[in-house]
């Protein structure tokens, strides 16, 4: 059976399913062409010959030649099927392999076993990153290249407490590693990493298998890393030494059972991805200072189990770390400064609203929960069911609870047409018209918040209130609060009220984006024509952000929309 495994960030974890050695035969077919006695071939090439699956080990010219097993080198292509596992939804049924035929045509195998890889004989990679000596045990070298995709199996013999599998190193630095888990053969899988892949294989008759890499061009059902890993193996990993802990005050003391990293630089939003044990509560594995040293926050880990933790920055400074070694665990640091990421990371957003502003009983999660989540921004959440810049307690009553806007938006409300005033002119003051209260209200916030960029929009149309609808005060009303934007100088964005995929007049669309999915509330599983569940809200989320992000001041890293 052949086992397949990839690294996902913070372990090496197994890919299912496993193969039998029956369709492993079958698709080597696939592989390699039948042998032919009037072709030319190269030491390496491949070709089937009574259905088995061998290597060239010596050249054989134009003219060719009848079938001299002395010139070929039995051989295995297991590995070749890891894409095609993850096609099979049981791999034990009956399987018609030519459905497959094209993807494994188009796997072409550009260097097979380890003629490109430097082998030190009779070493071990030990836990520790070392190499030691070890009869038993072999040591392959291996170049990654950015562009290529590698497969690596190898037999790595039985479970051994200090022995290191595979290790990915970059400028001669660990960046990854895995330790053996059974006797058994192991695939693994590395994708786009440029740097050295080097593993730790049981040396066995040179008859027998033992290591074998593969590296290919398929671009078909290869996973590329996922955005953890990418930014794992593009961390800076400090130096880590030994003989000191942190107390519960955040100082250094001396102890021969424990690993440290001292005093690494941090920046605010930098994601540390790290592995400890502490073996007393009290005790942190990690803490974050001030510039000056001042203890800010702590981490303990002894309560916890033995495995990575990614912890966000919340503010510039130093940082130390600590792991209990004595017991097998090892430190490990990495610091990822991420350099492709959304323009609102890390800002902080206010916005004024109504009830599908505020985070209420109707959906899991609001636009601005996605907004938070996806952007990896802050969101000051003043949206009030009910109300609009007229209507019960009107927007400019909240101006005084923002606290440091990076960008302010304002949602318009229909919430201002039951008020009981007409909408106005776009040059009304006072309150005895809704567009007197927007003045007013822009007025003063344009006033608190002169430099702040700020947005205006529609968060969706209602039941009764949409283009088509019965009613004209709402084209009215949606039509004036653009003017007196334009007036002021503030971006207006209405094109969910005119065109969008919320039409909770019509009923399946209602069912479907209205449908109140918090199970939390007692009108779970029902739905009015006005408030959007999760899904819905997922859509005005997917309008407003290209706004926020247009509008909002870059601060010059390398940004994606």
């Amino acid at each position: 059976m052949a086992v397949f495994k990839r690294w996902n960030g913070t372990s090496w974890e197994i890919i299912g399913p496993t193969i039998s050695n029956s369709k492993i035969n079958a698709v080597e077919k696939l592989i390699a062409p039948e042998y032919d006695s009037n072709s030319a071939y190269s030491v390496g090439d491949f070709v089937v010959y009574s259905d088995t699956l061998y290597k060239c080990n010596t050249a054989i010219g134009s003219g060719g030649e009848l079938w001299n097993r002395a010139h070929w080198t039995e051989t295995k292509i297991s590995e070749g099927l890891t894409d095609l596992s993850r096609q099979l939804s049981d791999v034990e049924g009956a399987i018609n392999f030519n459905q497959y035929s094209g993807l494994i045509e188009n796997y072409r195998v550009v260097q097979f076993d380890t003629e490109s890889a430097t082998i030190q004989t009779g070493k071990r990679l030990t836990k520790s990153g070392i190499i030691a000596t070890d009869s038993a045990y072999n040591v392959a070298t291996y170049t990654a290249l950015p562009d290529k995709k590698y497969l690596i199996q190898l037999l790595p013999g039985a479970t051994y407490t200090d022995l290191r599998l595979i290790e990915l190193l970059k400028n001669n630095v660990v960046v990854a590693y895995q330790a053996p888990e059974r006797n058994a053969v192991t695939t693994i899988y590395v994708h786009d990493f440029s740097g050295t892949i080097r593993v730790s294989y049981r040396a066995v008759d040179t008859t027998s298998f033992s290591l074998r890499i593969i590296e290919t061009n398929d671009e078909y059902n290869v996973e590329r890393l996922s955005s953890s890993v990418y930014k794992l193996l593009n961390t800076t990993i400090p130096t880590i030494q030994t003989g000191k802990y942190i107390t519960p005050t955040g100082d250094l003391a001396d102890s021969n059972g424990w690993e440290y990293v001292d005093f690494i630089e941090v920046s605010k939003n930098d994601e540390i991805t790290f592995k400890a044990f502490g073996n007393n509560s009290a005790l942190p594995v990690a803490c974050l200072y001030d510039a000056n040293g001042t203890l800010l926050s702590k981490i303990r880990m002894s309560d916890q189990p033995y495995e990575y933790v990614t912890y966000i920055v919340p503010e510039s400074g130093k940082m130390r770390f600590c792991s209990y070694k004595n017991l097998g665990y090892s430190l490990s640091v990495y610091i990822s400064k991420s350099d492709v990421r959304s323009i609102l990371f890390g800002k902080r957003i206010t916005v004024i609203g109504d009830s599908i502003t505020a985070h209420n009983y109707t959906a899991k999660k609001n636009w601005t929960t996605y907004m938070a989540e996806w952007a990896g921004c802050t969101v000051q959440n003043l949206g009030i069911s009910g109300t609009g810049f007229a209507k019960l307690s009107p927007y400019i009553n909240r101006i005084s609870s923002i606290t440091s806007p990076d960008i302010i938006g304002v949602a318009i409300s229909f919430n201002d047409l039951s008020a009981g005033i007409p909408v106005g002119e776009k040059t009304d003051t006072g309150n005895t018209t809704l567009a007197g209260y927007a003045n007013s209200f822009w007025d003063a916030l344009i006033a608190a918040y002169p430099t702040t960029p700020i947005i205006c929009y529609c968060q969706s149309p209602w039941g009764l209130l949409h283009p088509d609808g019965d009613r004209t005060d709402d084209d009215n009303y949606v039509k004036v609060m653009g003017e007196i934007c334009a007036a002021k100088g503030i971006p207006y964005y209405p094109e969910a009220y005119y065109g969008c995929v919320l039409k909770p007049w019509i009923d399946s669309n209602k069912t479907y984006f209205y449908t109140h999915d918090d199970e939390t509330s007692e009108q779970y599983g029902t739905a009015d024509n006005v408030h959007p569940n999760s899904i819905g809200h997922k859509v005005i989320f997917r309008y407003l952000y290209p706004h926020f992000a247009t509008n909002c001041i870059d601060d010059g890293l390398n940004y994606i929309a």
